[in-house]
């Protein structure tokens, strides 16, 4: 049976990147990301609200561009898979938490509507960035004027 593990998230962070180099020399950089789903009851009337929190982790280049351009608050776009991360606590307990590795992180929108600031870079780079060609196409620092978001 063949499968697929691939999600698309939208939300803001809930704090600054945390960046490690692995003894390896591997840059690593965790996110938060807070996702809000509103919606209206429809026996009250009343808007309601709920929001998931999940982990994100960016290897190498992509924990690079996080380090440099993302800050707590900020609207982004994830793409990547889900991983399970599963311990067992001092206690015996067993844990397990739910983390998105990302294939790519865009902004999202401007952290403060009406702000007019230099243009940022669109899209960090894809993870395996090895295998992607170095020059203009690639260029973080693109303008944003023409897009539709």
């Amino acid at each position: 049976m063949s499968s697929f593990n691939k999600v698309i998230l939208m939300g803001n962070l809930t704090r600054d990147p945390e960046l490690k180099t692995l003894p390896s020399g591997m840059r690593t950089a965790r996110v938060g990301l807070a996702i809000t789903e509103r919606w209206r009851d429809q026996a009250t009337g009343d808007f309601k609200e709920n929001t998931l929190f999940l982990d994100i982790d960016a290897w190498d280049k992509q924990a690079d561009f996080c380090g440099q351009h993302l800050t707590k608050g900020q609207p982004v776009l994830v793409e990547g898979s889900l991983k399970l991360d599963e311990w067992t606590t001092k206690e015996g307990e067993k844990r397990s938490k739910m983390r998105v590795r990302a294939t790519a992180i865009r902004f999202a929108g401007s952290k403060s509507a009406g702000t007019s600031a230099a243009p940022q870079p669109a899209a960090a780079t894809p993870a395996h960035a090895d295998s992607v060609a170095e020059g203009p196409a690639n260029d973080l620092a693109q303008d944003d004027e023409g897009l539709p978001f």
